[in-house]
């Protein structure tokens, strides 16, 4: 195996390796994201510093109220809340999707799959727009070497093909839509007790064609339009009504915390490299923000199920404890009992963890 490549793949992949290692063997995971600021004119203040706190399934961020870091405040992450909540209708096609498949458990397998290539394309689109450059030759080793650490139990050499195209895709939408980069990985806060990342904020020329698309009359006409944009970038099959929710959270963790960017414009973006070496881009602009009345009082979609979601989940800031089992079970009666549960406090977890690294 060539150091190269294992260099290449912990370049790439060893945070976010690191971290699933950690929520593996000991049940929990503290991160640090890695926040990349393009242009110092447009983000001249860094947001205040958010980590991730990963759980087997579930992840808050949070901040400490103090100076000396012993008042940990967590909030819940957008995808485990309010996108989470089984109030949204499920679309046409997730029935058509269901139908091509002999048994519900032969779907999960798939979606799985579906989701582990998201994963890591998600990773290698994030690498690739704070470096700029990224080299296909390494792809087939990051293919197995990915295949290996994560214990995949199915063939993924595809991925390599995809993959390239799919980085190349997102370089032809930069290039259409004259895509600036302003920062990556911002984690925000918001003051209704919601956090989120957001993948990109960046300046992108829009024309009058469908979600913002570059028409050739928009050239001849000089009528394109230079915007501030969040960008969360998706890698399954289509848009759904959780994708609007989660960039109306994004609109308004960004517009709060960092309202000198003037961001008005949100979007998804899915690479689809294989078929067409291009992406496709969704305006999630206001989707859910329009005022409806509900009882007589004036509200919105997002503002009506982030009330739901709250009132069905009163703690849905305060981490449980997490429980870990140690030891083993047996039938045998002569058999010395060897189980052992251990209780970890979030709270104390984080707050060790910096006491640490001070």
């Amino acid at each position: 195996m060539k150091t190269e490549s294992i260099t290449a793949f912990e370049a790439v992949f060893g945070k976010d390796y690191e971290r699933n290692e950690s929520v593996k063997n000991n049940g929990y995971a503290i991160v640090e994201p890695e926040l990349v600021i393009f242009d110092r004119d447009a983000l001249k203040v860094a947001p205040r510093k958010l980590y991730r706190f990963d759980t087997d399934g579930k992840r808050w961020y949070y901040e400490f109220l103090d100076s000396m870091n012993t008042v940990p405040m967590f909030y819940c992450g957008v995808t485990s809340s309010i996108a989470s909540l089984d109030l949204l209708p499920s679309s046409e096609g997730l029935y058509f999707y269901y139908n091509k498949f002999s048994s519900m458990e032969a779907a999960k397998q798939d979606m799985q799959r579906k989701a582990d290539y998201g994963s890591f394309i998600h990773v290698l689109i994030s690498r690739f727009i704070k470096l700029r450059t990224l080299e296909f030759a390494d792809m087939d080793d990051l293919v197995a070497l990915y295949k290996a650490h994560y214990d995949l139990d199915y063939s993924n050499r595809h991925w390599a093909d995809r993959a390239i195209k799919d980085l190349i895709a997102v370089k032809n939408w930069m290039d259409d839509y004259e895509v600036k980069p302003l920062a990556t990985e911002l984690v925000l806060s918001g003051k209704d007790g919601y956090a989120t990342a957001v993948d990109l904020i960046c300046e992108m020329t829009l024309g009058s064609g469908v979600n913002g698309r570059v028409l050739k009359k928009d050239i001849k006409d000089g009528t394109m339009q230079t915007v501030r944009a969040a960008i969360d970038f998706k890698t399954g099959d289509g848009f759904h009504e959780t994708h609007e929710m989660q960039m109306e959270a994004v609109r308004r963790v960004v517009n709060e915390n960092l309202p000198e960017l003037k961001v008005t414009k949100m979007f998804n973006v899915s690479p689809k490299g294989i078929t067409d070496l291009k992406c496709e881009m969704k305006d999630q602009t206001d989707k859910v923000s329009d005022i409806i009345m509900f009882n007589d009082t004036p509200t919105t979609y997002f503002d009506l199920y982030w009330a739901i979601f709250k009132r069905k989940n009163p703690n849905f800031n305060h981490p449980k404890h997490i429980n870990i089992f140690k030891g083993s079970v047996s039938l045998d009666a002569t058999a010395e009992e060897t189980v052992q549960q251990i209780s970890l406090n979030p709270y104390n977890l984080v707050i060790e963890k910096h006491r640490r690294d001070q």
